[in-house]
């Protein structure tokens, strides 16, 4: 399972070493450095990918400060942001990351593994949606307008949903989540669209509502991403002959079913996993549509298993959502799935000890209520899910319990407590008796 350990970068102070999950939300106030863990842990993430795809890339990124450099230049960290304790420790999927500003002259160490895993080719389909997601729809021709000395994330992001909607046309329009009866497509000019069925409504996304400006490149991504795990990679020709040529200079006999065992020469080039990063999902959304698109993702992150067993049906290699959020309905989402899979895991381990019939009785209703909710096709565990709080100091906290594992919602709702306080002084002053 993949780990990162950040230290002194921001307003990170150390995070520990965090294992990444197939669902991961990073709670926090504003400057916390939520967002700072997440663009690090994407920023490695694909420079693992960079590597694997073509490894000689990997003496690019331990020279002349280049991995330092692309970091703060993509994700737009300031230098303020860094010191000579700045750390990243990271160990992926194939690879491990050292660095450090004070050490190695600021150069990056990367390392292989040394296993058969990591000797196979490993391809994720990412991409980091930031908070700035809106200006796609609010600024009108955003991706011919916009303009950065270099590539940045919004840059990046803006190429990433230009990529995903066009596989959403007018005769395959994508059903949103926010809201019952609405869908997304770009039409031939190239335009987002978005149509509302009940209504008979279609309208630009320049014109619709600020919550559909910052929801639909969610969906739009999360589907395209999941819908491309499986499937062909772009191969350049040198990598399909190089691979060809392999095969063919191996000492085996050609056998009979020759073209059979072609296929599985497309394999190292198939997607492999999806890879998301969302900051503030919830962001201009009213909470009965926070809890659509949430379970829509969810929704989406175990769908994607089968697909990374097409890629590799033995030991796949597992997808993963991160977001930074500060929503109590998102957390309440995610607890209402983790009850879900806690009490199925207990129901078919029998810890009441019911009788076999009552056991099977149980479990046919917990699954009938999960289809009355159309939610019967998410199959997360409870070991897939991580949930940390970046508390002042810089460090980080685990806000899911291990013996009933429930996201803790104590540190987002601190408000509630004060205004309950705060009003029973006042109703004591008003209406209390005088001592």
């Amino acid at each position: 399972m993949p780990t990162i350990q950040i230290q002194h970068i921001g307003a990170l102070k150390d995070t520990g070493v965090i294992s990444i999950k197939r669902v991961m939300l990073i709670l926090g106030s504003q400057g916390a450095g939520k967002s700072t863990l997440m663009k690090i842990l994407c920023y490695c993430r694909w420079i693992e990918k960079v590597i694997m795809t073509e490894p000689k890339k990997k003496e690019w990124y331990v020279h002349y400060k280049r991995f330092f450099k692309g970091l703060s230049e993509f994700y737009r960290l300031p230098q303020s942001f860094f010191s000579p304790d700045s750390c990243i420790v990271y160990d992926g999927d194939h690879l491990s990351i050292t660095w450090s500003l004070g050490k190695h002259n600021g150069n990056a160490r990367i390392t292989f593994f040394k296993s058969d895993r990591s000797k196979r080719r490993h391809t994720p389909k990412l991409a980091f949606i930031p908070a700035e997601r809106n200006l796609v729809s609010a600024v009108q021709n955003i991706d011919r307008n916009y303009r950065s000395n270099s590539r940045d994330v919004l840059f990046n992001f803006i190429l990433d949903l230009d990529e995903a909607r066009k596989a959403y046309t007018i005769d395959n329009k994508l059903l949103l989540s926010i809201m019952s009866g609405l869908y997304y497509y770009q039409n031939e000019e190239g335009v987002n669209l978005i149509w509302h069925e009940k209504e008979r409504l279609l309208l630009d996304a320049f014109y619709v509502a600020s919550g559909i400006q910052s929801a639909f490149p969610i969906d739009v991504i999360s589907s395209y991403l999941y819908d491309r795990v499986g499937v062909l990679s772009a191969i350049s020709p040198k990598d399909l002959t190089a691979a060809l040529f392999g095969y063919l200079s191996s000492k085996e006999k050609i056998p009979t079913d020759f073209l059979d065992r072609l296929k599985q020469l497309e394999k190292p080039f198939l997607y492999s996993s999806m890879q998301l990063y969302i900051e503030e999902p919830e962001q201009n959304l009213f909470p009965e549509s926070q809890r659509g698109l949430m379970f829509r993702l969810l929704q989406v992150m175990s769908y994607v298993k089968d697909r990374e067993k097409e890629a590799w049906e033995e030991d796949p290699f597992d997808s993963s959502l991160v977001f930074t959020t500060h929503s109590p309905y998102l957390l309440s989402v995610i607890n209402t799935q983790l009850a879900v899979a806690r009490a199925r895991l207990d129901l078919k381990a029998n810890s009441e000890g019911f009788s076999e019939e009552e056991q099977e009785r149980r479990l046919a209703e917990l699954d009938a209520l999960q289809q009355k909710y159309k939610l019967d096709d998410i199959n997360l565990t409870s070991d897939e899910y991580a949930a940390y709080f970046v508390e002042p100091g810089g460090t980080l906290k685990n806000l899911i319990d291990p013996e009933f594992p429930m996201v803790s919602g104590v540190e987002l709702d601190g408000v509630s407590d004060w205004v309950e306080d705060y009003t029973n002084e006042i109703y004591q002053i008003a209406y209390g008796s005088a001592d």
